[in-house]
């Protein structure tokens, strides 16, 4: 039976050559139009959603009361003095974004400036699942280097860059002379569905040179806390305040708040925040994306069945043959379900 169909779909598509590319190459076209716009709302849709702790991970935001506007950037101390005094609190680690450093190319004798660098604490790779593929990060090594995969290739060619040194500086202070760093690991390129996005992570001691960022009013990091499956996320919120008015001469827990954003929510839900280094989005753009993809494959559709229908016009005379040969609704049903089938799967290839 499926054989006769085949011979009935090969015989009238020889007889309807430009109805059938003209079906098939406007299927395809959406389809690829869709595949690609889907492609994007879903990696925008699973952002962050791949680490194995993002539920328990979340970012401190605070608000200095009198400014009334909320940040991200936080202290620099936080994280370290959190999980010592705060119960709940399992690890903590911090991203200090940097625009200003450079690595000198030994041949030129000049610095090529880093874009998105980010100055990152040991814990970085423990907390977020950003896989070494070669090396690993030794404390004792000081001004340690962490790359892509992306990058070394691109920098290093076939050469191991494992144990390479560089020297890095930073090119906006006229008191930092530079230093030697060491790279000693190299991770899988970051996935796009991540919003921390960088080729280059530097120890976090490299700039932790700067007696600024230890001072509790310098706000030059993100942190991040791992919060064990039990902890209290609002106790948490009223500890942070009282903890660093503890810790300091000058800044009162009732001038300050806090509030932990899931890891989950920092790329669409941070709007309420200053511009910042990690990639965030619109959520109406997002939606408003997934009905452009809906309208697509409505006109595509709309468009397919008005061919088709131009097509059953011209072969009513074949159709009413077949039923004179004791065909019924049924089959006949069958073998455009079956040609419409062949057709949408011709488009899929294509596209």
């Amino acid at each position: 039976m499926f054989k006769q169909y085949f011979k009935i779909i090969l015989r009238n598509w020889k007889k309807n050559k430009i109805y059938t590319v003209i079906n098939i190459v406007g299927l395809a076209i959406a389809f690829s139009i869709t595949l690609l716009i889907s492609n994007h709302v879903i990696t925008e849709w699973t952002m962050d959603k791949f680490h194995s702790n993002a539920g328990n991970i979340y970012r401190v935001t605070n608000q200095y009361l009198e400014s009334k506007e909320w940040e991200s950037l936080t202290a620099h101390l936080i994280g370290p003095y959190a999980k010592q005094e705060i119960p709940g609190i399992v690890n903590y680690t911090r991203i200090m974004p940097s625009n200003s450093y450079g690595i000198k190319n030994n041949e030129t004798e000049e610095y090529i400036p880093i874009p998105k660098s980010l100055f990152i604490d040991e814990n970085f790779f423990q907390m977020f699942d950003f896989p070494i593929i070669q090396g690993k990060i030794d404390s004792t090594v000081l001004n340690w280097i962490v790359v892509t995969r992306n990058y070394a290739r691109q920098h290093f060619g076939g050469q191991n860059p494992i144990d390479k040194t560089v020297f890095i500086k930073d090119l906006d202070s006229e008191k930092d002379h530079g230093c030697v760093a060491r790279i000693v690991a190299v991770i899988e390129d970051l996935p796009a569905n991540s919003s921390i996005q960088s080729d280059i992570f530097i120890d976090s001691r490299v700039i932790s040179k700067n007696r600024d960022i230890l001072y509790w009013g310098c706000c030059s990091s993100y942190t991040y806390l791992q919060l064990a499956s039990t902890a209290d996320i609002s106790v948490i919120e009223r500890m942070i305040p009282q903890m660093i008015e503890k810790n300091n001469s000058y800044l009162k827990a009732n001038e300050y708040r806090c509030q932990l954003q899931p890891l989950t929510d920092i790329y669409f839900h941070s709007n309420h925040l200053h511009p910042e280094a990690i990639l965030r989005g619109q959520i109406s753009l997002s939606l408003l994306l997934y009905g452009i993809i809906l309208l697509i494959l409505f006109l595509a559709l709309g468009n397919y069945i008005m061919i088709k229908t131009a097509q059953i016009n011209k072969n009513i005379t074949r159709m009413g043959i077949q039923k004179c040969f004791g065909a019924d609704n049924r089959t006949i049903r069958h073998q455009l379900s079956l040609e419409i089938g062949i057709h949408t799967l011709c488009a899929l290839l294509l596209s």
